[in-house]
């Protein structure tokens, strides 16, 4: 009986379920500390096979030296004499010589002396393969005809031991062929020292192939361990140019010269090696990691590299990982199996929970489990009528978010009309005078903007032409915008030609009705095209821009020089081409902004507008229009374009300048609004 309780079956089945973790997690643990000392192991292998390679490298060098200032003596104690002698003593130096200089264990492409004026008299004339070599060839010449060499005659020359690092040597190529073969022939380091009690010079060329040799020793040491992808290279003192790789096949790869930061996967070794890291994991052609060291040696300074592929790594314990995978899953599906049996015995009690858990899925989340019970049935039930009670509750905050969203849509709608009902506060019909051509836009940059410009028609034959800034975006700034354009039509026919008065008085307005935050930036101009004279204010606004036009007799260069303005100064460019002289007058600020301090006065001035002339006003959003270059539009774009079409009507011109703006921005946001007002004279 006991077995049929619930509580019974739980444990049961807990007890079951639990011995899954049980037995796997030793298992898992086993591998992750595996997979850690595995990588650690690995990591400290290859620094220390780095450390070691660079320590035999050292090693190897110090032999060079070593052997190379015994040679340098030994080739003192042969020769006796300078062999710039007879050419009958020369013989016999050279024969002495040849005993001196042979195979010198394999590593010496050519050992030559080389007296105080640079030629070159002896060399030694068998090869470091123990063959014959033809020295005619360059006895003779001078050591300048071979740059490299010149340089480690000239290094020997100022200290004891000259070194000239990894190159391909243009004199070895007179004696040997090694366009066959280990690509790794074609290269040398070379030694230079003076020869004891002469004034001559030793220098020794060795082979690259001595040094690579150590590199492939590694290699293979590394293939008996089993990492078959082991690999050791080098590089020069730049830490960047490879000097020494397994890949040297020119006909398949050769990494031979090549460089690091040229390559996005070897950008980040580059890196590890100038800062002198000791390992560095990367990606290039699959998963590594190197171990680097330098060797000592101040003058090459090489930088040493063992490196080996994570598969090599991860092989083994992937094997591992598989027979865990297996043994899981057999205890699994025995897990399932068992657990599935003994679940059949509370299943017929959990229907009524599932009746009740339908009904509240249709919607009814006032439904709610009757509990009878105080064993584990009862608890869920218990536990269950809650869950149902915060669904409850949720469902009534997601319709009061849902009401939230219907109001917010609300308020877009109504921010929508708020643009429609601003776009119709801008004229709507161009004013049309005979000698003069207007046209205007403003595009904001959020749903509603604080930029204003108007045409207001003042009398029969006088135009009030108007732009701003509001200070601020938004509801707030297109608010004041339209408080100030019904300021502006209901006084502008009353003041006429009293356009200081008038800008005094809405100034006064604004400062009365605003905050200290709140300011605009403003230029209104009165045009009579009777005298064609547009008396005009500008409060603290972007002077416009007046583009003159006329005739002049002599043919120049096109010069322009950048236009600039502030309150009470006025700059003029003359531009000269092609028999036409034009000028760009900036009509300047006359006084303070508006709304900011109380009893502003400002002083009107006068301009006249000739025929063909452009007067272009804008707001800051056209000028300061930002590319994604962080590059703005800027004033002189906008005066070289004007130019440039000065002959088109106002409208055409508006649109071309919009036009340029936009493919000037090549889709970076809009920051403020735009807006535009175009005037020529007819």
């Amino acid at each position: 009986m006991a077995f049929r309780k619930l509580s019974t079956k739980f444990e049961l089945t807990t007890l079951l379920v639990a011995m899954l973790p049980i037995i796997s997690l030793p298992l898992i643990f086993f591998w992750t500390v595996e997979t850690v000392l595995r990588g650690d192991r690995i990591k400290l292998f290859v620094e220390q096979a780095t450390g070691n390679i660079a320590r035999s490298i050292d090693a190897t060098l110090d032999k060079f030296y070593d052997d190379f200032k015994l040679t340098a003596t030994s080739v003192a104690h042969a020769t006796h004499i300078s062999v710039s002698e007879s050419d009958v003593l020369n013989s016999a130096v050279k024969r002495r010589l040849s005993e001196v200089l042979p195979d010198r264990e394999g590593v010496y492409d050519l050992l030559i002396v080389v007296d105080k004026d640079g030629k070159i008299r002896l060399c030694n004339s068998i090869d470091r393969f123990g063959n014959p070599i033809d020295v005619q060839q360059i006895i003779g010449q001078n050591i300048a005809s071979f740059p490299e060499e010149q340089e480690a005659f000239e290094a020997a020359r100022m200290r004891d031991l000259g070194k000239r690092d990894w190159y391909s040597s243009q004199l070895v190529k007179r004696i040997y062929d090694y366009r066959s073969g280990d690509i790794s022939r074609r290269y040398n380091i070379a030694l230079s020292t003076k020869i004891p009690d002469t004034d001559n010079v030793l220098i020794g060329i060795i082979n690259w192939e001595a040094i690579q040799r150590l590199l492939d020793g590694v290699e293979g040491s590394m293939k008996q361990v089993g990492f078959n992808s082991g690999y050791a290279f080098m590089l020069k003192k730049d830490r960047d140019t490879t000097i020494g790789h397994k890949y040297r096949d020119p006909t398949k790869e050769n990494n031979y010269g090549a460089t690091l930061r040229r390559d996005k996967g070897l950008f980040g070794l580059y890196e590890a090696a100038y800062r002198g890291e000791p390992s560095f994991r990367y990606e290039y052609r699959g998963k590594k990691i190197s171990g680097l060291a330098r060797i000592e040696d101040p003058d090459f300074n090489w930088t040493v590299g063992v490196g080996i592929n994570d598969e090599d790594i991860i092989r083994p314990i992937w094997r591992i990982g598989g027979y865990l995978t297996i043994l899981a899953a057999i205890f699994a599906v025995l897990t399932v199996i068992v657990a599935r049996v003994f679940s059949l015995g509370i299943t017929r009690p959990l229907l009524e929970l599932t009746e009740t858990a339908n009904r509240i899925a249709s919607g009814n989340f006032s439904e709610r489990v009757d509990v009878f019970t105080r064993d584990e049935i009862g608890q869920l039930a218990a536990a269950f009528n809650s869950m149902a009670e915060s669904i409850e509750h949720r469902d009534r905050r997601l319709r009061e978010q849902q009401q939230r969203l219907i109001e917010q849509e609300r308020l877009k709608r109504e921010i929508e009309i708020a643009r429609e009902v601003q776009s119709q506060l801008f004229p709507q019909i161009l004013p049309k005078l005979e000698t003069l051509e207007c046209a205007g836009i403003c595009i904001p940059a959020q749903e509603v903007g604080g930029d204003y410009y108007d045409f207001i028609t003042v009398g029969p034959h006088q135009l009030g032409i108007a732009i701003g800034d509001v200070s601020g975006k938004g509801i707030s700034a297109a608010l004041l915008m339209a408080s100030l354009q019904a300021s502006l039509r209901s006084q502008s026919a009353a003041a006429r030609e009293q356009i200081g008065e008038l800008i005094t008085f809405i100034s006064e307005l604004l400062y009365n009705s605003t905050g200290s935050n709140k300011y605009v930036t403003f230029f209104y101009g009165l045009y009579d095209e009777r005298t064609r004279e547009l008396i005009y204010v500008n409060a603290g606004h972007n002077p416009p821009l007046l583009i003159s036009s006329g005739n002049y007799g002599v043919r120049k260069e096109a010069m322009v020089s950048s236009v600039s303005a502030s309150a009470g100064k006025t700059e003029e460019i003359t531009r000269v081409e092609e028999q036409t002289r034009y000028s760009v007058r900036v009509l300047e600020v006359s006084g303070p902004v508006l709304g900011v301090m109380p009893e502003q006065s400002y002083k009107p001035q006068t301009v006249r507008l000739e025929p063909g002339d452009v007067l272009i006003a804008f707001t800051d959003g056209i000028t300061e229009a930002f590319n994604g270059a962080d590059e703005q539009f800027s004033d002189q774009r906008l005066i070289d374009l004007v130019v440039a079409n000065r002959h088109l009507s106002a409208q055409s011109l508006q649109e071309l300048i919009l036009g340029e703006v936009m493919r000037f921005r090549s889709g970076a946001p809009q920051h403020d609004d735009m807006t535009l007002v175009v005037l020529k004279s007819v």
